[in-house]
């Protein structure tokens, strides 16, 4: 079982490296954008610039795999000890493998733009495609998560109806989309590029952004947030502490997912225009933010996921209050 175990783990590993090359790769051939002069930086400034963006970014792909590692062979743990809940935690493992995906996928999109992307045709199909699926992969997963979490809720006989918790994360989402769409509509390369060499943020009419980028992610959000909340409401109904510490972290690092991904959503609603009216030292302190948070988010996640591998091999949690 552990040479079979290890054996998987090596499967998860290569295609993080395998990721890394490529990424690595497309990241250091795309030509300099034509707003570098812009920020006064030679050639060799702007590859060590990405050097520094990259390897961090890197890293935090191959701590979100190795976490979901553990939290999938926990999650097939809780079904072969046929713990009731066992369900609740293979969505969680399906919702946290969807996010990890997008989290490797996208960037991977943006990096063949860069490169490709003085071909007008195929920066528009790389821009709409990467747009589209950091939409609906998100959407996909954060749907696993509250599907997950609910069933761990439900299980838990938690005395706090699920109801009662949907008004926080309803308030929550209302707050996040009206600062979005203020956002995205102030956005004046939205549709189309502000000048050469840059590119519009979606090329798509504003209707078509309404219903189909700000309605699915107010949705996907709203998920997030009940998601996080059900699994709170599950780390009350857990008796013992280890395994109550277990989740504290994997709920702490979801948490922090989730901040990130709207961070990130944020950021890009601005657009390239209004960015490169902000200074660099700023634009680059708040990257490097949204890098660690995430870095944490799933440093959080691999830590509750390896504690919950570890104590589902010697006992099951004791789940009712």
């Amino acid at each position: 079982m552990s040479t079979k175990n290890n054996s998987g783990k090596w499967q998860y590993y290569g295609l993080v490296f395998a990721a890394w090359g490529i990424y690595t790769a497309l990241t250091l051939a795309a030509p300099p954008a034509d707003s570098s002069d812009q920020v006064h930086l030679s050639n060799t400034a702007i590859q060590i610039l990405k050097v520094t963006l990259l390897v961090p970014y890197m890293l935090t792909w191959l701590v979100a795999v190795t976490g979901w590692y553990h939290f999938s062979q926990f999650a097939s743990d809780t079904k072969r000890k046929n713990i009731p809940t066992h369900n609740g935690f293979q969505y969680l493992s399906r919702g946290l493998g969807m996010l990890i995906f997008d989290l490797i996928l996208v960037p991977m999109l943006s990096a063949s733009r860069a490169v490709w992307g003085g071909n007008e045709n195929i920066a528009v199909l790389l821009t709409v495609m990467s747009n589209y699926l950091h939409i609906v992969i998100p959407l996909i997963a954060f749907g696993f998560l509250y599907i997950g979490s609910r069933k761990l809720a439900l299980g838990g006989h938690y005395a706090t109806g699920i109801r009662s918790r949907l008004l926080p994360a309803f308030i929550s989402t209302a707050l996040f989309i009206g600062f979005f769409s203020i956002a995205v509509f102030n956005n004046t390369s939205r549709q189309v590029a502000a000048q050469t060499g840059q590119f519009a943020t979606y090329y798509i009419p504003d209707f078509l952004i309404v219903l189909t980028v700000i309605i699915p992610l107010a949705i996907t959000w709203m998920l997030g947030l009940q998601a996080a909340l059900n699994t709170e409401r599950y780390i009350h109904s857990l008796l013992l502490p280890e395994w109550r510490h277990a989740v504290v972290h994997f709920f702490n690092g979801l948490l922090a997912v989730i901040s990130s991904a709207i961070i990130l959503q944020g950021i890009a609603a601005f657009g390239s225009e209004q960015l490169q009216q902000v200074s660099l030292a700023l634009i680059l302190v708040v990257i490097y933010l949204f890098i660690i948070l995430q870095a944490i988010g799933y440093l959080l996640i691999r830590l509750g996921a390896k504690q919950l591998h570890r104590l589902i091999k010697v006992g099951t949690p004791d789940e009712t209050n």
